[in-house]
């Protein structure tokens, strides 16, 4: 492999996984409520990048929040479920999959996870909270947090958009 990317060790990046509670698309509708779309947002260093991926377009965000800001808390005051673990960078290489392209897929390719039966967002939300990935349930009953409305945050979610 070649390119810029290819010598830097790939380690284990701290994961949100932010589960959408509602979502005005009609026929998102039909998932579980609570679970209709899902994002993602890696701890990149000091940094917190965030893929969006919505039904035109992928949205990829830097947040502007400061080191002391809990956004897996942030997110949750929004009325989302939101897991914490780890990305799985070096698991092996498997063969071609066909998929569709939604927000689980992208989720899965980012996370490291290769679970194909895994189609919607509350299967996405089991599974990572199984033995094998171990994510966590985050939010603001177990990590309280203050947000100031003087401290501006780019959330990178606006559930009108799907």
């Amino acid at each position: 492999m070649s390119g810029r990317h290819a010598s830097r060790p790939r380690v284990p990046q701290l994961a949100l996984v932010v589960f959408v509670a509602h979502a005005e698309c009609r026929w998102l509708r039909v998932l579980r409520p609570g679970f209709r779309h899902c994002f993602v947002a890696l701890r990149d260093g000091a940094t917190w990048l965030c893929c969006d991926p919505l039904k035109d377009r992928i949205e990829l965000s830097v947040l502007p929040v400061p080191p002391w800001f809990d956004l897996a808390v942030f997110y949750g005051k929004g009325g989302h479920t939101v897991l914490l673990g780890t990305t799985k960078p070096n698991v092996p290489r498997r063969p071609f999959t066909i998929a569709p392209l939604t927000c689980v897929t992208i989720a899965k390719r980012l996370l490291g996870v290769h679970a194909p039966w895994v189609l919607t967002p509350w299967q996405l939300c089991r599974l990572l909270q199984g033995r094998t990935h171990g994510f966590l349930p985050v939010g603001p009953a177990s990590m309280p947090c203050e947000v100031s409305p003087a401290q501006p945050v780019n959330s990178a979610l606006d559930s009108r958009r799907l």
